[in-house]
């Protein structure tokens, strides 16, 4: 198991009193949207500390789930930092997340429906009892070549995670304790049976991009599997590509599976051929949620559990 990775930045700001919060939040969180109204504070159990969370990847990543039936962000447990919509306050985590976060660089339309992110975050707040900072940087069909420095798409997610950080040290009562990634793409690279070596190169390219904008640490979801009805050869290469995700994240210093439970879902959990119900995105995302707030919690990621009979439906 790798060391504990101990956060980059960390604010360590004198305490302001309650009136003197209040009144900072008022003018920097004001003018809230018809839709959602943004937040008025961070939760105050925790003493105003944060940790950002960049979710990034494609079409599993981006959500194609049912936002009725994802998983509820309790209110204080978990926010959104809207960085192409609305990136002057911060928002309760809803689903779908990150559905309006569209610009040249990364857009995925309006097919965000419901995803794991969600669940990630209450699962993480009952870890670790600190809430997280939401970015979305995800869309779908995208191939980690794509995702190369210059080519736009990681650079655009370093540059929201940048401008959220700006935005939380114009706070005056926000501690920032972590600065994460979470990285669950390969469906595109599995199809088209990119070599390992190449997949590993480009992955730490995107890595090394996203640590020089304050990333600590990549945590991966491994990737669900191909309907074997619908192709078999190409369930064949999803399930090759599962096993260098695993060997990666040996072999990486900066990089760390946090669920496996996405390769086990049946195709009674698929509605096509690599997409699946809300169900399985709630699944997966509480347990990711879980294992990477427990890593930070205790310096090493717990034993992955694959997908369990009594979780299937």
């Amino acid at each position: 198991m790798k060391n504990r990775i101990l956060p980059l930045l960390a604010l360590m700001l004198a305490s302001c009193a309650s009136n003197a919060q209040s009144e900072t939040h008022s003018s920097v969180l004001s003018s809230p949207s018809s839709s959602t109204p943004p937040i008025s504070s961070v939760n105050e159990n925790t003493g105003n500390e944060v940790d950002v969370f960049v979710f990034m990847g494609q079409s599993n990543m981006a959500g194609r789930g049912d936002k009725e039936k994802a998983t509820v962000c309790q209110k204080g447990h978990g926010y959104e930092f809207r960085a192409v919509t609305d990136p002057t306050r911060l928002y309760d985590i809803e689903e779908p997340f990150g559905v309006n976060e569209n610009n040249d660089h990364i857009n995925d339309g309006t097919k965000k429906s419901g995803s794991l992110v969600s669940a990630f975050c209450e699962a993480y707040y009952a870890v670790r009892g600190v809430p997280i900072i939401g970015i979305s940087a995800s869309q779908g069909g995208t191939s980690s070549d794509q995702w190369q420095p210059g080519k736009g798409k990681v650079d655009e997610a370093a540059s929201r995670l940048s401008d959220c950080l700006n935005y939380l040290y114009s706070l005056d009562d926000i501690s920032i304790a972590h600065i994460e990634m979470v990285w669950l793409q390969g469906e595109n690279d599995a199809g088209n049976a990119v070599p390992y070596e190449t997949y590993k190169s480009n992955l730490q390219n995107i890595v090394d991009v996203m640590k020089d904008a304050g990333v600590e640490h990549c945590f991966t979801i491994q990737i669900g599997p191909y309907m074997a009805s619908e192709s078999q050869e190409k369930h064949d290469l999803y399930e090759i590509f599962h096993a260098n995700q695993v060997k990666m994240a040996k072999e990486m210093d900066d990089v760390d599976l946090c669920s496996i439970k996405l390769s086990g879902m049946p195709e009674s959990m698929m509605y096509d051929k690599n997409h699946f119900y809300q169900e399985a995105y709630n699944i997966v995302g509480n347990d990711a949620g879980h294992n990477v707030a427990t890593y930070l919690e205790e310096g090493e990621m717990p034993e992955l559990i694959p997908l369990l009979e009594e979780e299937k439906v």
